[in-house]
């Protein structure tokens, strides 16, 4: 398990191009399915797995969510697509718990607040409810939110590393949310 997580954590770096075009995209968004699809899996046996962290350390599960979220934030809108879909999917699992270590989102609350509520601070107000698909391939709506998920340590990195490669994007639409969004809210914003 450890060397298939550590696999589709790898290829969340995959940025390679070639002829075809963005083929490092079609392997980000293969992995975000696999990270998706192997936590839902296990947390869907937790109960009869007594070495559960020998199988999902919170370490790896925490750089899964972390990494899926980057894809959340980057250039490409079928990317950005995906990793929403997963997220919300991520949002719905009941964490694990064993002994001192719990298996849940960092920032839960947070992400369910900017996923799933009213946003009246936009130009378009949504409401959304946990069965409803979110529009992350819309920068207008995810650039606000993924901005303040800064406030999470475990996302900081990953998050920054991926507005970063939004910023740099030639994708008019993305470029033009990302710099709006950062360069309003990152100076607003304090860390610790």
């Amino acid at each position: 398990m450890q060397t298939i997580l550590s696999t589709l954590l790898s290829g969340l770096q995959d940025y390679t191009i070639d002829e075809r075009g963005d083929v490092g995209s079609w392997i980000r968004i293969a992995c975000v399915q696999g990270l998706t699809s192997c936590i839902e899996d296990l947390f869907s046996v937790a109960e009869s797995v007594t070495d559960f962290a020998d199988y999902l350390p919170v370490s790896s599960y925490q750089q899964a969510i972390a990494g899926i979220l980057k894809q959340g934030v980057e250039r490409l809108d079928n990317v950005r697509q995906e990793a929403g879909t997963c997220i919300s999917r991520l949002l719905k699992l009941t964490p694990v718990q064993r002994a001192e270590l719990t298996w849940s989102l960092p920032g839960l609350s947070l992400l369910e607040e900017l996923i799933f509520k009213i946003d009246e601070t936009s130009s378009s107000v949504m409401e959304l409810s946990k069965g409803e698909r979110v529009s992350w391939a819309d920068g207008a709506w995810l650039f606000p939110r993924a901005i303040k998920l800064l406030d999470v340590p475990e996302y900081r990195i990953p998050l920054l590393t991926g507005l970063i490669f939004s910023l740099a994007s030639r994708t008019e639409s993305t470029v033009t949310e990302a710099v709006l969004h950062c360069c309003i809210l990152l100076p607003l914003m304090t860390y610790s």
